[in-house]
């Protein structure tokens, strides 16, 4: 009866989650960095990279770049220092395509780009930056996207780019403003976060209540702080931690988010099925869903993190194996123990007899004895 009122909770808290992240406004936007309601025929506060098939003009105020063959590329980009209180940005545009073909590789595009820069101008190249991609003929669309910047971000630049791609991208406007977290925002985002830590600890409570132990409260504990932790981190924070594994453990892949996904959550389902060993498979599978559901729904409530389904997926199916693996342990353990306990008893059952032999044999010698001594008298 708890366990389906706890599910039902959950079902409760993730439609609350996903209908407040997609009706408050997050930011509340003030002052303009840059703005470019229509652009000069001189381009003169842009770096312009002309290929050989290709190339930028404006007309009427709108920006157009063209290529007609794919051997190139066409980059128009500006650099926008930051100042330290800087904090948050939005990042607007009005864009348009005609008859783009992109190329093979993800890069290979007409688009237009942000990247954060720290003091080395180096950016984060795993960090999603992208304002707009195009591919075929799209009308004038405008665009948004909010950046939450980096506490290393130093200055932004904004690119325009038709990588190997054939076409023509029309930009009319561009924007940049700075921008602040809404009270509304602030508000929703506590009060989900205290819903959801609610049920967390309901379900700890469920989990725990019927064989209290100090491991397991030190387990759930650490478990509790690297969750928080890992999801309501910036994404920059957990970027650099899996740049960092690559480059230690000399893995390299785009799928090494996935990987590392899926093993956290394997070990998290092997140690919660070893500690809660009496506990029925389906209920710590049931478990694993909501965590896997929470850990998704609560990046919903970040600035630069979003709801990914593969990842939930990803989660999930990494903690049933853990907890498959939990039992398979549990298992081999227990029959482990058996043997133990049967060659303990073998031993002790052929030390009895051999005591018995002994007994017995000092026995017929005493009665040999006695008999002998009858003899002689």
């Amino acid at each position: 009866m708890l366990w389906g009122l706890l599910l039902s909770a959950v079902g409760v808290m993730a439609f609350a989650t996903y209908v407040t992240t997609n009706t408050v406004e997050r930011f509340k936007v003030t002052d303009a960095l840059f703005e470019y309601q229509s652009f000069d025929d001189d381009l003169a506060d842009w770096e312009i990279s002309d290929a050989e098939f290709g190339g930028a003009a404006v007309a009427d105020g709108v920006l157009a770049i063209e290529q007609y063959e794919a051997t190139g590329s066409v980059v128009l980009s500006q650099e926008i220092n930051l100042e330290p209180d800087d904090k948050y940005l939005r990042f607007t545009g009005a864009v348009s395509g005609e008859d783009i073909v992109p190329g093979k590789e993800n890069w290979e595009a007409a688009r237009v780009i942000y990247l954060e820069l720290d003091e080395s101008g180096k950016h984060d190249r795993r960090k999603r930056h992208e304002l707009v991609r195009l591919k075929g003929t799209e009308d004038v669309q405008q665009y948004s996207a909010d950046i939450a910047l980096a506490a290393s971000t130093v200055a932004l630049r904004i690119s325009m780019q038709m990588h190997k791609t054939v076409g023509k991208m029309e930009v009319s406007a561009l924007a940049l403003h700075r921008s602040e977290l809404s009270a509304d925002y602030k508000l929703s985002r506590l009060l989900l976060i205290c819903g959801w830590s609610a049920l967390l600890l309901w379900c700890v409570y469920l989990l725990f209540r019927a064989a209290p132990t100090v491991a397991g409260g030190a387990f759930v504990l650490f478990a509790g702080l690297v969750f928080v932790l890992g999801i309501l981190s910036p994404g920059s924070i957990n970027s650099r931690f899996f740049a960092w594994v690559e480059e230690t453990a000399g893995i390299s892949g785009e799928h090494m988010e996935y990987v590392a996904h899926f093993v956290g959550f394997m070990l998290f389902g092997l140690v919660l099925k070893l500690f809660q060993a009496r506990r029925p498979v389906l209920v710590l599978v049931a478990v694993c869903a909501i965590v896997s559901l929470v850990s998704e729904v609560l990046q919903l409530m970040t600035l630069d993190r979003r709801l990914q389904y593969i990842d939930m997926i990803i989660n999930f199916s990494g903690a049933v194996l853990g907890v498959m693996l939990g039992f398979v342990v549990l298992r081999i353990g227990r029959g482990i123990s058996r043997w133990r306990f049967r060659r303990e008893n073998a031993r002790r059952e052929a030390e009895d007899e051999a005591e018995d032999e002994f007994a017995k044999g000092e026995f017929v010698d005493e009665i040999d004895s006695v008999y002998q001594d009858n003899e002689l008298r």
